[in-house]
């Protein structure tokens, strides 16, 4: 009886000790959840021509977001200019297509 009581003392501190590592890792993934929900906020905000001075942000947030805003529209610029030059070698080859045939 005595070795019985041992490990159901031993399970409940072991749960005990699960259910503590649960309540923090729960913790963590509330605040990254509530993060992204705020990050994606202020996106739809910017997005839908709102200033970004009309968010309640931090300093270091407004830094991040415009920071982002400058490396998107850069790689946005690059994929501008790759689409140029693809469509005009594709006017190029419709030419000589038709001119083949």
């Amino acid at each position: 009886m005595l070795r019985l009581c041992f490990f159901v003392s031993a399970y409940a501190n072991r749960y005990a000790s699960e259910r503590e590592e649960w309540r923090k890792e729960r913790a963590q993934l509330t605040s990254q959840l509530e993060a992204a929900a705020a990050k994606s906020a202020a996106r739809s905000h910017v997005a839908s021509g709102g200033a970004l001075s009309d968010l309640d942000l931090s300093r270091e947030e407004l830094s991040h977001l415009e920071r982002e805003i400058r490396e998107q529209e850069a790689i946005l610029a690059g994929y501008g200019k790759e689409n140029e030059k693809l469509a005009n070698e594709l006017k190029q080859a419709n030419i000589i297509a038709l001119l083949c045939y």
